[in-house]
């Protein structure tokens, strides 16, 4: 929620030199605690006087103890009230204050905000039981078409990857889902976006639903997904495996899990041009649209004549799962207590999943100056818990 605080001094007083310390409390309507209050550890000396007089001093090691199953109960947008307080070390009072009101949104609302794009693999859940369920229907598919039922990835080249793809793009087709706008939602900041069990039992889907949904059963089955993002609009596609490099020299290649149409063109225009990256038209499986596979891929596959700049991003799915950004994969098989809590992951999760980075590990700086009055410069929101929520979504 915070990635650091920051101090400086506001006001010069001759030779004095004192030590703070940051807190951090949360307001909040709800009925259970949303955050524990939190205190550094280390006070830091902060100098109102001399040549180090302005000077910030800062902390990063904000470890805030978040009830992420509360935020994953949350139906609605709620708001809230972040207190950060300055605290002298000596006295133990209360020197600077700064408050923030937050919105917290509800489980299923996603922001569409172009340095928080990458949430929206989040909502991607091969995990599901809609998306096992399509996967035997897309198996029994493959089965009468080629003799075989396996969803093996990659394992048997670039031609069984498209077999699989068209058997779930068709068995997601019979779901027989129609196009409704998204559900009503209390805030004009996000839009709501269905789970993949109220897509199909509900019948009902926008873009962003069908290519989340599309892109899960994509997982499942072993492939490498990827989400399109463009001005208007959303859809799917996957990592074709075709030619050199491989699937997994690219996904390791990528310079970033989200991959901006305006930073990164050269790199996009290769994967689609190339043919590495195989984008597909989600909308599609609608009723009315009456596309076939074919069709669906041919809508999405002018890109050599298209400028990649006109894509607001490309989410690589793995890329961001291991960049905390998950779906509700391992706490919902933990919940429900059942045979889900000792199923073993699928390929595709076991290839994902790597250790935590550990890059946000660093403590606070060394003092850089400061002073007495205090005034806090930057409590700087941090993205990660986001990421913490939606792995705690059920």
């Amino acid at each position: 929620m915070i990635r650091s605080v920051i101090v400086a001094a506001t006001t010069r007083h001759a030779g004095v030199v004192t030590d703070v310390y940051p807190r951090v409390r949360c307001e909040t309507p709800l009925p259970e605690t949303l955050v524990e209050p939190w205190s550094a550890d280390k006070a830091l000396p902060v100098h109102s006087d001399g040549e180090r007089f302005g000077q910030p001093v800062e902390w990063t090691d904000i470890d805030l103890k978040i009830n992420y199953p509360l935020l994953g109960r949350l139906e609605e947008k709620a708001p809230i009230n972040v207190i950060v307080e300055i605290v002298d070390a000596a006295t133990d009072t209360v020197v600077a204050a700064i408050t923030r009101e937050v919105e917290l949104l509800g489980r299923h609302d996603y922001l569409r905000d172009s340095s928080q794009e990458d949430m929206l693999a989040a909502f991607v859940n091969p995990r599901s039981k809609t998306v096992r369920s399509i996967l035997g229907r897309a198996r029994d598919l493959l089965m009468d078409r080629t003799g075989s039922s396996s969803t093996e990835g990659y394992q048997a080249g670039p031609e069984r990857v498209r077999e699989i793809a068209e058997a779930i793009y068709d068995a997601v087709c019979e779901c027989e889902i129609d196009y409704s706008n998204p559900p009503a939602l209390f805030s004009q900041m996000a839009q709501r976006i269905r789970t993949h069990d109220e897509v199909v039992n509900d019948k009902a889907g926008t873009c962003l639903d069908t290519t989340v949904l599309m892109s899960a059963c994509f997982a499942e089955a072993g492939l490498e997904p990827v989400l399109f993002l463009t001005p208007q609009h959303a859809f799917a596609g996957y990592l074709s495996g075709k030619g050199s490099p491989t699937v997994d020299q690219i996904v390791r290649v990528a310079p970033h899990h989200s991959l901006s149409g305006s930073d990164f063109a050269g790199f996009l225009a290769d994967l689609l041009n190339g043919g590495h990256v195989q984008p597909i038209e989600t909308i599609s499986v609608c009723r009315g649209f009456g596309q076939d596979f074919n069709r669906a891929i041919s809508e999405q596959n002018d890109w050599a004549s298209r400028d990649p700049a006109d894509l607001d991003a490309m989410l690589i799915v793995s890329r961001c799962w291991q960049a905390g950004i998950t779906p509700p994969i391992r706490l919902a098989a933990a919940a429900e207590g059942g045979a889900g809590q000792t199923e073993a992951a699928s390929a595709f999760e076991q290839r994902v999943f790597a250790p935590p980075s550990s890059a946000d590990d660093a403590g606070p700086s060394e003092p850089n100056a400061g002073g007495e009055p205090f005034e806090v410069t930057r409590a700087i929101p941090r993205r990660e818990c986001a990421s913490g929520w939606r792995g705690c979504l059920i």
